[in-house]
């Protein structure tokens, strides 16, 4: 469906695009005429200069707000009226110029919005959208563009997302090796890290939602095998009445664990169950799911291999 946005958008790009194509073709026969560029591939890389230029300038304008960068312009367009007027005199060389630099750079005004842009006042143009969304995603990329942070901030944030990552590393490496003691030591500079500058309070939240996040998704293959039913009946009922209640499916709570996969895994073994099917068998009896690998990783931990 073509909104009014869209359908004004298109309807400035279409003679925005023939407005270029213009201002190219007066620099392309500037360039072979008085500069005498006589060869094709030269004169058709450097046709458009002062048209690149335009463009870069406004774009700038409108990201960086700056005014001068759309007087720049402007200025490159009062430029390129002289290769019009060369080309095609007096008369042509006014119709060259309005049709191509300065149409173009009205044009690109319009389509970014640069005189709301310029004046502080939002706008929400539909390529003004598509540049500010590009522009969100690579700052939040790079780490530069989250608002309300500074860089001590970005930072902590940064060191909590590796710690998380360490953490799972950590898990799947073999204890007493070279590696796990890099890992483990790299987890708690990351911890320490993510922490680092708070007060006791805000640290110890911090210190919270690392774990917080390292058990979601450590737990997260649970997720598939839940032992809870939904009721969708009573959800999408066309009439609005409700289900019976012998006819609902009321949800099952799924018990809650006292204690960690791990220290079950553990205990299983001590209790002679060392095969990591038959353990995965015996936490489904209790109604703890736990992924293959996970599990191995444990039997191996445990037995020192």
């Amino acid at each position: 469906m073509i909104t009014r946005k869209l359908a004004a958008t298109l309807g400035l790009l279409v003679p925005a695009v023939m407005a270029l194509g213009m201002s190219a073709d007066t620099s392309y026969r500037f360039l072979g005429t008085v500069l005498r560029i006589t060869a094709p591939a030269e004169r058709g890389a450097l046709c458009g200069t002062a048209e690149a230029a335009v463009i870069a300038l406004a774009l700038y304008a409108w990201a960086a707000g700056a005014r001068s960068a759309a007087w720049l312009a402007y200025g490159v367009v009062l430029v390129q009226a002289v290769p019009a007027f060369e080309i095609s005199g007096g008369m042509g060389g006014a119709v060259r110029t309005a049709l191509g630099p300065v149409l173009l750079a009205v044009l690109l005004h319009l389509l970014l919005g640069l005189e709301l842009r310029l004046s502080g006042t939002y706008r929400s143009g539909l390529v003004g959208d598509a540049l500010r969304e590009v522009r969100e995603r690579l700052t939040a990329y790079l780490g530069i563009g989250r608002r309300g942070a500074d860089s001590a901030a970005i930072a902590r944030s940064r060191a909590a997302d590796r710690a998380v990552v360490l953490a799972d590393r950590v898990a799947g490496t073999k204890t007493g090796t070279r590696r796990y003691a890099r890992r483990t030591a790299a987890l708690a500079d990351a911890v320490d890290r993510a922490r680092h500058g708070l007060n006791p309070k805000d640290s110890r939240a911090a210190e919270s939602a690392i774990v917080a996040r390292v058990v979601r998704r450590k737990s997260a293959g649970d997720l598939a095998v839940i032992d809870v039913r939904h009721d969708w009946a009573g959800a999408y009922r066309d009439d609005g009445q409700d289900v019976p209640a012998q006819d609902r499916d009321e949800p099952v709570p799924v018990p809650a664990q006292d204690r960690s996969t791990a220290d079950m895994i553990r205990e299983l073994i001590s209790e002679g169950v060392t095969k990591p099917p038959e353990i995965s068998r015996r936490l489904l009896a209790d109604g703890v799911s736990a992924e293959p690998g996970y599990v191995r990783r444990i039997v191996r931990k445990v037995n020192g291999s």
